[in-house]
């Protein structure tokens, strides 16, 4: 993991495991982004069926891979904010005549 890695799929299983059995999940949680792959999603029906949990609704959002691409090349950094807005979702406002630097979308210059 400190040289960028991805994770192996056993240590998210076992850090899955010990999450959903956590008392906040009794009610229902949420999985953005897992499982990625078929060894994946294989590991965690059979995780769901030794807890003995059964999913009620599974979601899948299927984005061409144009429009994740366009998504992610459009991204512009605010130093000020901690969130990358994406150009598309909200136009960044032009720059202020006069100004030497970028207004923020909420007022603020930095």
């Amino acid at each position: 993991m400190d040289r960028g890695d991805l994770v192996p799929d056993n240590l998210i299983m076992d850090m899955m495991e010990q999450r959903l059995q956590q008392p906040d999940c009794a009610k229902g949680f949420l999985l953005d982004g897992f499982p990625r792959t078929i060894p994946q999603a294989e590991a965690l029906d059979a995780l769901l069926q030794r807890l003995g949990i059964t999913l009620d609704t599974v979601v899948n959002i299927d984005v061409p891979r144009e429009g994740i691409l366009d998504r992610l090349c459009t991204r512009r950094t605010w130093k000020i904010l901690t969130a990358r807005p994406s150009t598309m979702a909200r136009p960044i406002p032009p720059r202020p005549k006069g100004s030497a630097t970028s207004a923020d979308p909420r007022g603020a210059t930095g």
